[in-house]
């Protein structure tokens, strides 16, 4: 079975306007994406705010974003990087508890890393070994870990070579979140990539690009084959979650300097979910459709 959410992003998850319109909106589920500046002695405020929020009925925080950037170097070789990271995510982590959650999505690493293969086998050595240390605390709380394959140089930039960042590790406690949009350059090896880490596959980033780079489109704006990953997620052995990952893109023109309302964005997410349940009956129409 899979459900739908839409990520919201830390920064604009609080505010007065987006609580009402989270409310008011059809699609329930989130994931609640935090930035780099979410520290775990910090997010006290915004956990409970959103875990009234939820009891009371308003959203289901399906995923948490673990933060990333600069501070968070869960595959750099240098441990001095490497160890505070993994501390400062399982003190997170263990700071989310009030809000029930059972996904949380991580960025394996932060960018360039070198393509050269000892070095880069470094790397993965490194964020291996972060998860090692995030395994106990994943089943101490009953979360999935879920690794996200990432673009350009970054780590898990190929179906093969995430599989390997995280083979061997408990099913239960380390998953895949798999970013349609992150395959750069490669759009056709979606399905392939989807069939190949589908027991670890337990979130979806979707969103459309143009196939050379990450752009967070919405679905049927560029290349992506929905027909064909809708197929490949209906065969999936576990339940799912498909979140559009797609803030940014709707906006006014830059020279309004004014921001569209929760409420159109939201109806925004129906029609993308209308999109994705009939992409091949829509991919079929436009294909056959004539133009004079």
């Amino acid at each position: 079975m899979y459900q739908y959410a839409t990520s919201v992003p830390d920064s604009i998850a609080l505010q007065p306007e987006w609580l009402e319109g989270l409310k008011r909106a059809k699609l329930k589920r989130i994931e609640y994406s935090c930035g780099g500046g979410c520290m775990a002695e910090t997010i006290g405020e915004k956990v409970r705010i959103m875990a009234e929020l939820q009891d009371a009925g308003g959203v289901i925080i399906g995923s948490i974003h673990i933060p990333f950037g600069r501070g968070w170097e869960f595959a750099d070789p240098d441990e001095s990087k490497r160890k505070p990271a993994s501390d400062k995510t399982a003190a997170f982590i263990r700071a989310c508890a009030p809000l029930k959650c059972k996904n949380f999505t991580l960025h394996g690493c932060l960018e360039p890393v070198p393509w050269d293969n000892p070095e880069r086998a470094e790397w993965i050595k490194a964020f291996r070994k972060t998860l090692s240390e995030l395994v106990p605390v994943a089943k101490e709380q009953g979360i999935s870990i879920n690794v996200e394959d990432l673009p350009r140089s970054c780590l898990g930039n190929t179906a093969e070579e995430l599989a390997a960042m995280v083979d061997g590790f408990p099913l239960e406690q380390v998953g895949v979140c798999f970013d349609v949009n992150h395959f750069c350059g490669h759009p056709e090896k979606l399905v392939d990539g989807i069939k190949l880490l589908a027991p670890r596959i337990r979130t979806f980033h979707i969103s459309d690009y143009d196939g050379i780079d990450e752009c967070h489109w919405y679905p049927g704006l560029g290349v992506i084959d929905w027909a064909g990953i809708m197929e490949a997620v209906k065969q999936l052995p576990n339940d799912v979650l498909l979140m559009f990952e797609v803030f940014g893109f709707l906006n006014a023109p830059k020279w309004q300097n004014r921001s569209i309302a929760p409420d159109v964005i939201m109806k925004s997410f129906e029609r993308n979910v209308f999109f994705m349940e009939n992409a091949a009956e829509i991919q079929k129409r436009i294909g056959e459709l004539k133009i004079d």
